[in-house]
């Protein structure tokens, strides 16, 4: 019974270590603060800040948009051996964590896209990342890109 207790204590430790769309910028820097990677920081497509950190095996890349995250995109760190798709438990763990009580994740493409119950976010996993945002960010990234293209 202790170490049920103990696993089930760590495992809610884990999942509030890693950010979630819709949280405000200034919890996630203080978060990972120390995990930062200033180097890799930038614009996304839609010109929205974003900060890089270091996640157990991943790089995490955050959007904000008005001071919250919108997109968080999980790439495989160079260092996390030569896996280059995302494993099962991994995926299962990541949107876990993004998804609010009682809101489930359904499965739209095998193992590549999801989008949750409420269809307020998406999950699209591709090689070597796997991407998780509000449904309206991943639309306007879309018409973005598509104008981009016409030009």
């Amino acid at each position: 019974m202790k170490t049920i207790l103990i696993i089930a204590t760590l495992l809610a430790i884990e999942n509030r270590a890693q950010a979630r769309i819709g949280e405000a910028e200034h919890h996630i820097v203080l978060r990972y603060s120390s995990a930062a990677i200033p180097s890799l920081e930038g614009r996304d497509p839609l010109g929205n800040k974003q900060h890089a950190y270091k996640f157990r095996q991943f790089i995490v890349m955050v959007s904000f948009e008005n001071g919250f995250s919108v997109c968080e995109t999980f790439f495989k760190r160079a260092d996390g051996g030569n896996e280059k798709w995302f494993r099962p438990n991994e995926i299962e763990s990541i949107l876990k964590a993004n998804a609010a009580s009682g809101v489930r994740w359904k499965e739209i493409v095998e193992r590549v896209v999801w989008e949750t119950s409420d269809g307020k976010l998406e999950a699209i996993n591709r090689i070597g990342q796997l991407q998780v945002s509000t449904k309206e960010y991943a639309d306007r990234v879309a018409v973005a890109n598509k104008q981009k293209k016409a030009q």
